[in-house]
């Protein structure tokens, strides 16, 4: 009975023995048999696999803990694709190289590899998405109104400040003027003055508040010949002629202040020269003056005898003392008939009276 026990053991020693040696066909290769897998996989540790199919050891590859059989594909994630061209080689692994988009936030789609950009419009090299607006300087905006169209841009037209270094502030459109003041159309920098015209002086305070003018008061000068000289504001007397009791001379004139004097100017600003004539006694008991003549005569014309027992001969218009009355002598013996000249109103506040004249002018 003995030796059968012993018998018994050594059969079942070496029926242990070949079960350890050999191979389990559900595993992989044993360790330390074979070419180590690499690349972007990795060999399973241990000797087996339980999940692999019986008979398949060597009609396939392993990625990672995924048995790919020989001449089928794997796609560990949707940018690779590995392929098994051997059993128990390493898989072929293939990645897609995607493009470097444009848009700010791309979309990741599932299924697919490289992500993709939302409905848009590209202006240069920025991206718009469809509905929404682009600022690409301060004064333009771009609108994006469909997928892959020419963005709509509009640009605002600025209207150029009045002052002269207008200023130009960040992330404004339009240039505006410093603090200051403004006189109608016109700036006026703080503490400086702005004169419109030769009588006003308009001044801006330092901290830019409303404009302040003053126009000045003028005082007129004791002459009948005003004039206004350019970018002066008060008039001043002007000198065309010479200056006589009854009025201005001009110069090179004559003006006869009664039938025997005589006044002649030499030059504007002068005074004028007069001068008498002297008469001769006539000879004749009773010597007739004749209107408008210095000197007595013997023979009387045919005329008028006014009340101072002067003839005005018949037709003549002879002024009187007074150059605004014109007597005539409508017939011999006849009485003297008299006018007085009615002058147009002048629009000036300091016209010029000419001697000899009756009316004052304005302008010489």
């Amino acid at each position: 009975m003995l030796w059968k026990l012993l018998l018994a053991t050594l059969v079942m020693c070496v029926a242990i023995r070949e079960t350890i040696g050999r191979p389990d066909p559900g595993q992989g290769p044993p360790a330390g048999r074979g070419r180590p897998f690499s690349g972007r996989g990795r060999p399973f540790p241990g000797r087996g696999r339980p999940d692999r199919p019986p008979g398949q050891a060597r009609k396939g590859c392993w990625y990672n803990d995924v048995f790919i059989p020989v001449g089928k594909k794997h796609k560990p994630d949707d940018c690779t694709t590995c392929t098994c061209e051997a059993a128990g080689a390493e898989p072929e692994c293939v990645a897609i190289a995607c493009i470097a988009l444009y848009c700010p936030n791309p979309e990741y789609i599932p299924g697919q590899c490289c992500p993709v950009c939302p409905p848009g419009c590209m202006y240069g090299d920025v991206f718009i998405a469809v509905g929404t607006t682009y600022q690409p300087d301060p004064c333009t905006w771009c609108t994006c109104e469909a997928d892959g169209a020419e963005p709509q841009c509009l640009a605002i037209a600025c209207a150029f400040p009045l002052c002269p270094e207008p200023e130009y502030i960040p992330d404004q459109c339009c240039p505006v003027c410093p603090p200051g003041c403004m006189y109608g159309d016109v700036f006026i920098a703080p503490g400086n003055t702005y004169q419109p015209d030769p009588c006003t002086w308009c001044y801006c305070p330092e901290d830019g508040g409303p404009v302040a003018c003053a126009v000045a008061d003028c005082a007129f000068p004791p002459c009948s010949n005003l004039v206004y000289l350019p970018d002066q504001c008060c008039p001043v007397c002007q000198d065309i002629g010479c200056q006589h009791a009854d009025g201005i001379i001009l110069p090179g004139e004559d003006y006869k202040p009664n039938p025997c004097e005589g006044c002649t100017c030499p030059e504007a600003g002068q005074d004028p020269l007069c001068y008498a004539m002297a008469c001769l006694e006539p000879d004749c008991e009773q010597p007739v003056q004749v209107a408008g003549q210095c000197c007595p005569v013997c023979d009387a014309p045919d005329g008028c005898l006014q009340d101072n027992n002067v003839i005005i001969p018949v037709g003549a218009e002879i002024p009187q003392q007074d150059p605004c009355v014109v007597c005539t002598c409508p017939f011999a013996g006849g009485t003297p008939t008299c006018s007085i000249i009615a002058c147009p109103a002048v629009s000036c506040d300091n016209p010029v009276q000419i001697a000899g004249q009756c009316c004052p002018l304005c302008n010489m």
